[in-house]
């Protein structure tokens, strides 16, 4: 379905462009000589930050960065193909206020991150 992780960045970035969120890169939250960290995407509107990190298939890698963002962001998900959602745990998400979008034919919200 999606060949790299950048093929999933346009449906996801139109999704959030809709809800009239916008939108950078690969954003670096801290200073470069303190950590290399990048977040794919980072959406913002005048009330919420959230993070989206892209993945293909590890989705447990995806959730440990998703973590790591929530520190900073207002709400952090992790974005996947459609076919690989039924191998995520939702029930470490959930425990962790990760949500889950799924991008295929159609961008939807799968879980709600916790704000």
């Amino acid at each position: 379905m999606f060949e790299y992780e950048k093929c999933l960045e346009i449906p996801v970035i139109a999704f959030f462009k809709k809800r009239k969120f916008s939108t950078d890169r690969e954003f670096e939250p801290y200073p470069s000589n303190i950590s290399r960290k990048r977040i794919d995407l980072l959406f913002t509107n005048k009330k919420r930050r959230i993070a989206v990190e892209l993945k293909l298939h590890d989705w447990k890698k995806g959730v440990k960065q998703c973590t790591q963002n929530s520190v900073i962001f207002d709400e952090t998900f992790l974005a996947l193909p459609s076919n690989q959602i039924k191998n995520v745990n939702m029930e470490d998400l959930k425990e962790l206020g990760v949500g889950l979008i799924s991008v295929g034919d159609k961008v939807q919200i799968v879980l709600k991150a916790k704000a």
